[in-house]
């Protein structure tokens, strides 16, 4: 399934109704405010020598190999032995192997490919509402003067495209931008990643939880209705 860059590929500007349908569903910046979701834990990486990733490694397997304990609020400090983000952002020494922290506020491409076939079967067409955090430099080609939608702390360009893809952009700088809030006008299926997380959320209905929960490519956990872990 297409997952790729989508600007050019059938997603413009949002507006009303369908972007005042669809942010009913949206949680806020925190992850608060749309019930019961999925969390996604975005993999580490074992590193070779120049600092490539050469395979996946998940958060539970970290925790055996640093023999800590995961639980649901287990952040991506707490398994690397604490220290501020500069001090593990370029890699981290594990029993003698290079470690790779997960992406951090995009949505990485093994888990877009996921989300995207999930869309696919349950949102069936409609179309969906994606939310960018307005702030990127990166989105000043496209950002209008003022955002479409607001929380307490941040501002969003929104896009409004097909239902059967996570869409993202490519703004001449690294890496691809991914939504920090995807959704449907009937919020069947939303997708949530703050600008500073290393986890994706996925709130919806109890059958598309389900589907999230039970899909071996991707390491979970449920969350009650609050906040996800960083």
């Amino acid at each position: 399934m297409d997952h790729g860059p989508s600007l050019l590929d059938g997603w413009t500007i949002a507006g009303p109704p369908v972007l005042d349908r669809a942010v009913r569903y949206f949680p806020d910046d925190r992850g608060r405010g749309a019930g019961p979701s999925v969390l996604i834990r975005h993999p580490f990486h074992l590193s070779d020598d120049d600092g490539q990733s050469i395979a996946a490694l998940r958060w539970s397997e970290l925790a055996g190999l640093r023999r800590v304990a995961l639980e649901a609020g287990t952040s991506v400090p707490d398994l690397v032995g604490g220290g501020s983000i500069s001090s593990f952002e370029n890699g981290f020494e594990v029993a003698g192997r290079t470690i790779l922290p997960p992406e951090q506020g995009r949505i990485p491409e093994p888990i877009r490919a996921v989300l995207a076939d999930l869309l696919a079967s349950h949102v069936r067409g409609r179309p969906v509402v994606a939310a960018f955090w307005h702030g990127w430099s990166d989105l000043r080609r496209w950002r209008p003067s003022v955002p479409q939608w607001r929380t307490e702390t941040r501002d969003y360009l929104c896009l409004v495209g097909p239902g059967d893809r996570i869409p993202v952009i490519d703004g001449g700088g690294p890496g691809l931008l991914t939504p920090s809030v995807l959704g449907d006008e009937q919020g069947t299926v939303v997708v949530a990643n703050d600008i500073d997380c290393w986890t994706t959320q996925v709130f919806g209905s109890d059958a598309v939880r389900r589907v999230v929960r039970g899909d071996r490519r991707l390491e979970t956990v449920d969350l009650p209705g609050a906040t996800a872990g960083r």
